[in-house]
Parts: structure tokens; C-alpha cells; sequence
């Protein structure tokens, strides 16, 4: 168990996100002393200097700290945490097992985290010893910096990846690139004309960007440093995550959570599909996707326009749609939910809910804006209209000229940090965002690139987030602009489905998917008496559960009965070396609810 001491709120959010996500046990304290032995975890800075030595005399993992936790760790070193964008170095010393051999096979050799408090020290004292070191001065001012350090059974990360992982989730860290006239006139062409990109414009229309626009846009990337992503895989959400489970490994000798995923799925897949606003797509380009789907018998999601649907959407669409998920694409293809403030926001997207839910005659529990348009007022809006999930937020943005090298940089459900108006404190969204995965249809096609690059980026994107235990949103399109459109994309599309038809991979309905991961939320982990109690807290059973026990040296997975609402069980864990005896047997499941 683990006890998160809040020092700053985003920060602490953060942390606590990545805790979820990954359902690490922990529980929230308000001091140092406060929760018994469990390791400590520091979210921000520490009061004073008296705090700070409470929490380098137990175990702890200290985020930032600032300037009384520096004085105290570094010996005496007088720092003083500031905003910056930094890279750390990776080696096998700070992250879990296997992960650096991962990003070192997709040419990664450090992780570029986006501006964020950091602390840096200049010098270090006797009893600390040197973990990690900054790439060059990014970060720091000093060449090899240092980065992670330890101190007995302390550890300090002088960045604060808490805060760090919160901005990816709102793209906060992002500052915009000045827009070219070029594509400022093409934005306006696209997303603000009277009905949205696909009815005013054409392949050819979309060329006039071209490979030399795309040029200049990555020209201006290319001095944006740890605030850019990198296309078409970021693994600055992976890393950092990976980074906070092995600093808590190494404070803590162990580290036990759920599997993201049901046994035996590694990683997970989806195939979404957007209509666009235009007669074609909404007759012959539907027909042949559905057509596709019916053969191919993999599950789909559909993104529907409202206005368009009830222009043209025929009634014997509307029966073949029901074997398929559907999610709200927008009002009119505008993007106008995120040009406009939460409250307008809120009366688009739920107007656009109730139209399509009239005409289709289902509940709709799923949106997707268009044109790559998001904002914190999206976000908010989607918290209160009741939709289940979202998939607006791009793991990298190439599409948009205004957030063009944006992105969330993560490809594992999340939930975005809604501000409570009632506490005033951040809390989790009630929608979950499940980030829509670049290479984005044909898109890079149409921007002048070639198919033999794109397939190539799909094949490695798909390679990574099998890796790494990630989930690949896929959106390909109906054709919309005639029949060799619709060819072209259902070419596309069978060589995506192909690549996430592989062993290991969960190709799933989006409702299954999202249930799966709405009941994992309602699991509880925690420590017990012979050594994890794992809950069922939800309302309905959970099926194909697995709990995994990391050491520094191996991970052993025990693979969990379903567990029925109101029950709990309990693993037993062998001490000493690690290896195949370091989980035992599962205890009997027994009811607790009465």
C-alpha cells in the first residue's frame, strides 16, 4: 500500500492518475506520520524543514520536493524549483524491468518530459547517490545534472511528474506554433465552413497543404523540444508512467497491481469509423463499410454527424446500425464545442446527443468531436452530458495546423482532471477519454505522403503499443468523396484490422472495453493480513482479472476467478527471493457484503 501525501494538487492528480490506471493500491494522507509503514509518496513541495525530515526518515518517493526537501536531501545545496522542459537518460536502474530494452528497440534513449517544476541541485551529499542524470542542461542548467537520486530508502525525483503527467492529459503543456497565412486560411476553409471539412472540399482540396506545408510545420517542431511530440510514437506517457512504478519499486522492494487488461490480452484494440457530412458518405460510403464489417465480423464503432444523419441517413441504415456501436460525431461538423465556452458547449454536444438518440432510437453514450477540436471546455462538457466515454484527444496531433505537434502523448484510457464546483478541487472525469491513435485514417496520404510510409508507421505504431501493454484506437474513415475513396480506405482499413488481429491483442467492442475498464475502476486493491486483498466493489461481475507482483528482478502474474459484486480475495505472497515461488495460491472467494 502506498500513502500519497498531497503537496500540490495537480501534482498530486497526476501521480494519483497513474495509480488508477495502473490500479496500484494506495490510499490519500494529510501528514507524514499519518498511515502507518506504507511507503510514502510525495506530490509536490514540503512545507518546511521539519517535514522534509520526516519524510526522509521512513521509505518515500518524492516528487519535485522543493527547496526545503533540496537542502535537506542535497547537503545543504540552496535550490529552488522552476518550470522547464527536461530530458532524463534512460537506464535500468530507475525503470521497471524490460522497459528500457522496449525503448531503445523504437530508438528512444531518454525521456523528454513537457514543461514542469524541477529542483535542481549542483551538488550532491556523501549518503545520496545518483540514479538518473539529465540529458545535456535541458532542465537543470548543468550538464548531467542529476535527476533521480537516492538516499537510504529515499528517493527524489527532482522534476514533478506528477504535474508533468497531468498536463499531457489536458495538452497544458502545449504552446501553440505560430500559424502559417497558409494554413490558417486552411483551417478556416475546413473546420469553420458551413458544413464542416468533408462537404466543402475534395482530395485535391486537401493536397494544397502538401508536402511542403507539412515541411515547414516540422521545420518549426523541430525547436519546440520536450513541448512537441514525436510522430508517430510518443512515448513520453509510457515512459513516465513506467518511471513513477520504478521508483516506487525501488523504495519499496515490491510493487502490486492489476493487469490493464483481461487474461491472456496484453494490450487492446478498437476500429472506429467517422461518416462525414456528405451525401456519398452517408449512402454508398456507409453501405460499403457496413458491408466490410458484416464479412469481416469485427466490431466497430460509428461515428455519426446529428444534422447529417437526419438529412441523410435512410431508415434501412438506421436497422443495419443497430448491430453496431454508434457514437455522437458533433452537431454539425464544426468543431463548435471547442471554439465556444463549457456551458454552450454542453447545450451542442447534448443536442447533438438527443437528435441522434431520436433518430436511431438508442441510448448514445459515446462522442467524438471533429476535425481534431478539443479544449478544457470539451472536457467539462463531456463530464456533465452523460456520456461514457470520448475518444476527441489524439495521442499525437500532425492534423491541425493550431496543434500541430500536440497531442496527450499516452495510448492507455485515461480520465481528464474536471475542476469541482463545489469543492473547488481536481477530481476524475466521469468520461472516459480513450485516445485516438496516429497514424489518423489516410490523412498523411492526403498531406502528400505515400502509402508505403504510411503502412510502415501503422506496422511500427501497432509493434509499440503491443509492447508496451497499450490500447490502439484505430479511426479509419468511410468513403466520402466517391467510390475510389471508399476503395482506397477499405484497403487501408483491412491492412489496420490486420495489424491489430495479432496474438495477444484484445480487438474488442467498444462498449465490452469500456465496460471492462469502468468494472476494473471499481476493484479495489489493498493489503491484508496474508498479503492482497483484492474487492469487487462494483455492480457487476468481474471476469479474466489478473494480479501482477513486481520486484526489481521479475513480475509473476496470478490469474484471478471472477469475482462477483460484493466479494473479495485474497492472494497470499511468499517472502523471500524473487521468482516463481513469490506468489502462492488464491484464497477462497467469499461474500462480504452482508
Amino acid at each position: 500500500m502506498i500513502r500519497l501525501l498531497e503537496r500540490d494538487p495537480k501534482s498530486a492528480f497526476g501521480i494519483a492518475t497513474i495509480l488508477d490506471i495502473e490500479k496500484i493500491p494506495y490510499v490519500r494522507v494529510c501528514r507524514p506520520d499519518e498511515g502507518g509503514d506504507a511507503l510514502l509518496v510525495v506530490a509536490g513541495h514540503v512545507r518546511d524543514e521539519r517535514e522534509a525530515a520526516d519524510v526522509l526518515g521512513q521509505p518515500s518517493v518524492v516528487f519535485d520536493g522543493g527547496p526545503h526537501l533540496a537542502r535537506s536531501f542535497a547537503a545543504g545545496c540552496d535550490a529552488d524549483s522552476r518550470s522547464a522542459s527536461s530530458s532524463i537518460r534512460l537506464n535500468d536502474r530507475c525503470w521497471p524491468a524490460g522497459t528500457v530494452k522496449i525503448a531503445r528497440a523504437f530508438d528512444k534513449t531518454t525521456v523528454r518530459i513537457p514543461r514542469a517544476p524541477i529542483c535542481p541541485v549542483s551538488r550532491v551529499g556523501a549518503d545520496s547517490e545518483v540514479l538518473a542524470t539529465y540529458e545535456g542542461s535541458q532542465g537543470s542548467g548543468h550538464d548531467d545534472a542529476p535527476a533521480i537520486l537516492l538516499r537510504g530508502h529515499s528517493v527524489w525525483a527532482t522534476v514533478d511528474l506528477g504535474q508533468a503527467f497531468a498536463d499531457l492529459t489536458t495538452e497544458d503543456y502545449f504552446s501553440p506554433l505560430p500559424e502559417t497565412r497558409r494554413g490558417a486560411m486552411f483551417e478556416g476553409l475546413t473546420q469553420r465552413g458551413t458544413r464542416g471539412s468533408y462537404c466543402t472540399t475534395s482530395p485535391a482540396v486537401f493536397r494544397l497543404r502538401g508536402a511542403r506545408h507539412r515541411e515547414e510545420l516540422e521545420q518549426r517542431l523541430g525547436r519546440g523540444g520536450a513541448s512537441t511530440s514525436d510522430y508517430p510514437i510518443d512515448t513520453t506517457g509510457w515512459l513516465i508512467m513506467e518511471l513513477v512504478r520504478g521508483l516506487l519499486l525501488l523504495a519499496s522492494g515490491r510493487c502490486v497491481r492489476l493487469a490493464r487488461w483481461p487474461a491472456p490480452h496484453e494490450s487492446a484494440a478498437m476500429l472506429t469509423h467517422d461518416i462525414e457530412p456528405r451525401r456519398y458518405a452517408y449512402k454508398r460510403g456507409l453501405d460499403r463499410l457496413l458491408d466490410h464489417a458484416d464479412v469481416s465480423g469485427n466490431p466497430s464503432a460509428i461515428g455519426l454527424v446529428a444534422d447529417a444523419s437526419a438529412r441523410f441517413l435512410s431508415s434501412q441504415s438506421v436497422t443495419r446500425l443497430q448491430r453496431h456501436a454508434v457514437m455522437c460525431h458533433g452537431l454539425a461538423h464544426r468543431g463548435e464545442s471547442s471554439y465556444e465556452s463549457s456551458s454552450s458547449a454542453l447545450r451542442t454536444i447534448r443536442a447533438a446527443k438527443t437528435r441522434l438518440e431520436l433518430q436511431l432510437g438508442r441510448e448514445i453514450v459515446g462522442f467524438r468531436n471533429p476535425c481534431y477540436d478539443r479544449s478544457t471546455s470539451l472536457q467539462a462538457a463531456l463530464d456533465e452530458a452523460g456520456f461514457r466515454y470520448d475518444s476527441s484527444w489524439p495521442d499525437v496531433d500532425r492534423k491541425r495546423d493550431a496543434t500541430y505537434g500536440a497531442g496527450v502523448r499516452l495510448n492507455v484510457p485515461f480520465r481528464p482532471p474536471i475542476l469541482d464546483r463545489t469543492s473547488r478541487s481536481l477530481r476524475p472525469s466521469r468520461c472516459l477519454e480513450l485516445p485516438l491513435t496516429a497514424p489518423d485514417c489516410i490523412e498523411p496520404v492526403l498531406n502528400g505522403r505515400g502509402f508505403d510510409e504510411l503502412t510502415a508507421e501503422v506496422e511500427r505504431k501497432a509493434t509499440f503499443i503491443r509492447a508496451t501493454g497499450g490500447i490502439y484506437v484505430a479511426r479509419v474513415h468511410g468513403g466520402a468523396f466517391g467510390n475510389e475513396d471508399a476503395r482506397t480506405r477499405g484497403c487501408h482499413l483491412a491492412f489496420v484490422t490486420y495489424q491489430l488481429k495479432k496474438p495477444g491483442v484484445w480487438l474488442a467492442a467498444v462498449d465490452d472495453l469500456v465496460g471492462w475498464w469502468s468494472a476494473r475502476e471499481q476493484v479495489t486493491v489493498s493489503m491484508s493480513m496474508v498479503g492482497v486483498r483484492v474487492r469487487n466493489d462494483g455492480p457487476t461481475p468481474v471476469t479474466g482479472m489478473r494480479l501482477l507482483v513486481a520486484t526489481r528482478f521479475s513480475e509473476e502474474s496470478v490469474e484471478l476467478p471472477t469475482l462477483q459484486p460484493g466479494h473479495d480475495i485474497d492472494v497470499s505472497l511468499a517472502s523471500g527471493k524473487p521468482g516463481a515461488d513469490a506468489v502462492r495460491e488464491v484464497a477462497t472467494s467469499r461474500s462480504t457484503s452482508a
